[in-house]
């Protein structure tokens, strides 16, 4: 019988075949990896969900989780993840959940208060004098 690895060194050497030497390297450094395709680019991430990015401004547009039928590792799922982006991209969008981002209303909001808090702030320091 030959060698068999185990399904870390597996999921390891596959990586090591797929990507190029800058893609592991930063895999290996920071736990992501990012693919460029015609939806943006996505930044898949052993730590969390992956992310979405707008080609241009590099802003989250949404936040994407595949649900695979397997108890997987994470290193599992980031390969399928990136084999399924890079190989057909439109599979993984209807295999994936999506999520819009919404940090941008939370910040508008923010913004909003901040805004109302410095006019009462005003309103107070008038009534003071």
């Amino acid at each position: 019988m030959g060698y068999r690895p185990s399904s870390k060194n597996g999921a390891k050497e596959l990586l090591l075949s797929i990507l190029s030497e800058e893609q592991w390297n930063r895999f290996n450094q920071r736990g992501t990896l990012e693919i460029a395709a015609k939806g943006g680019i996505y930044r898949i991430s052993v730590h969390a969900p992956t992310r979405v990015l707008d080609s241009k401004t590099r802003r989250v547009v949404a936040t994407t989780r595949l649900h695979l039928t397997t108890s997987e590792s994470a290193r599992d799922r980031v390969i399928a993840e990136y084999l399924l982006i890079r190989n057909d991209e439109n599979l993984y969008w209807q295999s994936a959940t999506i999520s819009p981002d919404a940090s941008g209303s939370r910040l508008y909001r923010s913004f909003l208060m901040a805004a109302f808090d410095a006019m009462l702030l005003l309103i107070l320091l008038a009534q003071l004098r």
